[in-house]
């Protein structure tokens, strides 16, 4: 293999695009902060009219927007939607790397997780990013399937919350998770790569 072919190999195996996750969280914060603006607006504009009407209730309950869920209810997507994207492009990249390092792989299997950790090097499992992968794997299952904090994640990762409980601010855990799984992947590549023919 030529030395740059090599290189295309390498980077295109060892690393997660996560630029590509990126402007769809830009355009969701974009639209949020303009909305944001726009519900602080109507709520000064609220205070305003309760000078002039004073405290009629049932004129100020059907005044009071509910821009304030929507917001929160847009953030919260947002956050979902990056945090399966950023498991499933590195889903794609481990069957991928694993598939090019070594042939006879049940391909079919590789998505399931019991399959993929008996066949992953005692080293790679030992890392410490490896624990940010299966924490990512859990929490896209909890949202693709429960859409709450689920047992499994409860379980590990208490700091979720407990089994059934909505999820509260997912962006740290995005911003947390995307260099820990993006150096497991370089890693898993350069341990395969240490390792031929096995």
């Amino acid at each position: 293999m030529s030395a740059s072919f090599e290189e295309f190999i390498e980077n295109y195996l060892s690393q997660i695009d996560v630029e590509r996750i990126a402007p769809a969280r830009e355009m969701f914060s974009e639209v949020s902060d303009n909305a944001f603006s726009k519900f602080q607006q109507a709520q000064a504009e609220h205070q305003v009219m309760k000078v002039i009407w004073g405290d009629n209730d049932n004129f100020h309950r059907s005044c009071s927007p509910d821009d304030d869920v929507s917001l929160f209810r847009m953030a919260d997507l947002a956050d979902k939607l990056s945090i399966m994207a950023l498991y499933q492009r590195l889903e794609v990249k481990y069957q991928a790397l694993l598939q090019f390092f070594n042939l006879n792989l049940e391909a079919d299997q590789l998505s399931y997780w019991p399959y993929l950790q008996s066949i992953l090097p005692e080293d790679v499992l030992e890392r410490p990013e490896f624990a940010a992968v299966n924490e990512l794997r859990l929490l896209n299952d909890a949202i693709e399937h429960q859409n709450c904090v689920s047992k499994p994640l409860a379980t590990q990762y208490s700091y979720y919350g407990e089994f059934g409980v909505d999820f509260t601010v997912l962006s740290g855990s995005f911003e947390r998770l995307k260099p820990l799984v993006s150096q497991s992947l370089k890693a898993l590549y350069v341990i395969l790569k240490s390792k031929p023919g096995e």
